[in-house]
């Protein structure tokens, strides 16, 4: 299945965010599998998967860098952010989260809340976002407990919108508390659950829990609380919306359950995305200033008919290829061919190729509008945290802005002479990774590095 060019209100961006090894990559593949974009679900243990595909990835059996997937489901578009979970690479996770609408926090059923989801949680700010708890089929998977951590650490919230049918070996569904349908999975197959009767077992459980969503949708609107005090009950329309403006306004957090691994109540997932996570064109106007370090007196509203505007969040160098320059459109539209300005350097930059990309696999499109996630070639003096924009409209949006470093080393070349290759090579990897910085020491004759 390819992509196509969409409009901001049928495009979804999403960053997913969690602790090392909590099943992140994963569930990007099975994301992928279940919208059919992918024939086969790759695995982590066999370094074949969609996200993680450069070669210190594969090695490490974990993420270094964003990768920027995207999946259609019903007419939209989702694209996904997959960050690294390790501290170590920070920066990735900040890029990220600049550029999306929400974040969705990967929590294991066995390890629980853990240093990584804290830091998850906090980068996030004050965006909307939506927890799953993978992992449901491994031992010792326990929903029950993750859910009472999360809300012991991030308050009332926390509110579950699906439950386990079973856990562990006995795992073979979830239910969707909203429209209260216990759905049975196939374990490694397609994704899409068939309908079964809930649970005698938990039939209460859901019951009471689709109420407690439906009074906190009520609770997000004084015209919907009335309603619901004199009637009673709310329609589907008006939980959804009750649903939504809570998230929003980070009063709900939805949580989700399933297993990535098993492709097991993905589906659900993938429509609470297209439910409860703002399009760019709910989320509004973005504010960006005249020059550099100026005051942000300017707009730009997310609408192909605004000039264009975009924030270049992730650079990457690759053989064979060259610079590969990941930007995140505000406002506007581009085309391959068209000349842009970037105002941080005052140069017009020549779009060359337009891609939209899954993993390392590269789409050519003839167009992209507002809203949207793409990918272009050999900009010549365009970085990381810079903007790109309409020459005769400029604006300049706020850079990123990432942490000081921690460590410093001197680098000393093996034989003498070599000196500027290497000053080259660092320089061209602090391109890629801006949280890595070089300095000279002239007096002792080192290069320092800081990260």
């Amino acid at each position: 299945m390819g992509s196509k060019v969409v409009g901001p209100d049928k495009i979804r961006n999403i960053a997913l965010l969690s602790h090392g090894g909590a099943g992140k990559t994963t569930l990007v593949e099975a994301m992928l599998y279940t919208a059919g974009m992918i024939s086969k679900m790759g695995s982590v243990e066999q370094g074949n998967t969609v996200s993680d595909f450069h070669q210190i990835e594969i090695e490490r059996k974990s993420s270094v860098n964003i990768s920027i997937m995207h999946i259609m489901h019903d007419d939209n578009k989702i694209n996904i952010l997959d960050t690294p979970g390790y501290t170590d690479f920070i920066g990735e996770l900040i890029s990220a989260t600049r550029v999306v609408e929400a974040g969705i926090i990967v929590v294991s059923a066995q390890a629980s809340v853990e240093v990584g989801t804290q830091k998850a949680w906090d980068y996030l700010e004050e965006k909307p976002r939506i927890v799953f708890i993978n992992k449901m089929d491994r031992e010792n998977a326990d929903f029950n407990k993750v859910l009472s951590d999360l809300k012991d650490y991030f308050g009332d919230a926390i509110v579950p919108f699906t439950l386990p049918i079973g856990a562990a070996d006995t795992f073979v569904g979830v239910v969707d508390l909203l429209t209260k349908t216990a759905y049975q999975y196939e374990k490694g197959g397609k994704g899409k659950g068939k309908k079964i009767d809930v649970p005698a077992e938990i039939a209460d459980d859901v019951e009471k829990l689709h109420t407690t969503l439906v009074e906190r949708a009520a609770e997000s609107d004084e015209k919907l609380m009335e309603k619901y005090f004199e009637e009673g009950t709310l329609s589907a329309d008006e939980i959804a919306k009750g649903l939504l403006d809570g998230i929003m306004s980070g009063e709900i957090v939805p949580v989700y359950t399933g297993s990535a691994a098993l492709n097991m109540g993905i589906d659900l997932l993938i429509d609470a995305i297209i439910k409860f996570v703002p399009s760019p064109a709910l989320a509004g106007p973005v504010k960006g200033a005249e020059k550099v370090g100026g005051e942000l007196t300017l707009e730009r509203k997310p609408s192909p008919d605004e000039p264009f505007s975009a924030l270049v969040f992730k650079l990457i160098t690759e053989p064979h290829v060259g610079d590969l320059t990941y930007f995140r459109i505000y406002s506007g539209r581009v085309k391959p061919g068209d000349d842009v300005l970037n105002p941080n350097v005052q140069t017009t930059e020549r779009i060359g190729q337009l891609f939209v990309s899954n993993g390392k696999n590269r789409e050519d499109v003839p167009e992209l509008l507002a809203g949207d996630i793409g990918v272009t070639v050999k900009l010549k003096n365009t970085k990381t945290g810079h903007t790109l924009c309409d020459k005769k409209e400029p604006i300049v949006f706020p850079p990123i802005e990432f942490p000081e470093p921690l460590v410093a080393e001197a680098v000393v070349p093996k034989q003498k002479g070599e000196e500027d290759k290497i000053a080259q090579g660092i320089a061209s990897l602090h391109a890629d990774v801006p949280t890595f910085f070089i300095n000279l020491d002239t007096e002792h004759r080192q290069i320092i590095v800081y990260g």
